[in-house]
């Protein structure tokens, strides 16, 4: 049997939150909780979808499916043939979190 190591990770994103941005106001000690998380953590920049919007690319990210496999590009959707709009309702079927493969035997 293979013992595997379960570290505790956490993944965030900031819309237009470049490190060209970031990295000045970190090294004036303008986000102290940014010069941490770096010090202490791993970082790096992520490759966005396109569009590069947050609709499409927060599923995107979840599912590794790309937004015209999951017909999400707006948070509303016209209808065919006409101008109505409705929800547009994205399913986050086989999202990271549900993904046995991925997280193995842990339990929540």
């Amino acid at each position: 049997m293979v013992l595997r190591k379960m570290v505790k990770v956490i993944v965030f994103g900031l819309d237009r939150g470049t490190w060209n941005l970031l990295r000045p106001w970190i090294k004036n000690g303008d986000l102290k909780q940014f010069q941490q998380l770096t010090d202490e953590g791993t970082w790096g920049s992520l490759e966005s979808t396109y569009p590069p919007i947050s609709v499409p690319a927060w599923p995107d990210m979840l599912m590794s499916k790309k937004p015209e496999k999951l017909n999400a590009y707006e948070f509303i959707r016209r209808e065919n043939n006409s101008y109505k709009t409705t929800l547009n309702n994205i399913k986050f079927d086989g999202a990271i979190w549900s993904n046995s493969e991925f997280w193995g035997n842990y339990k929540w």
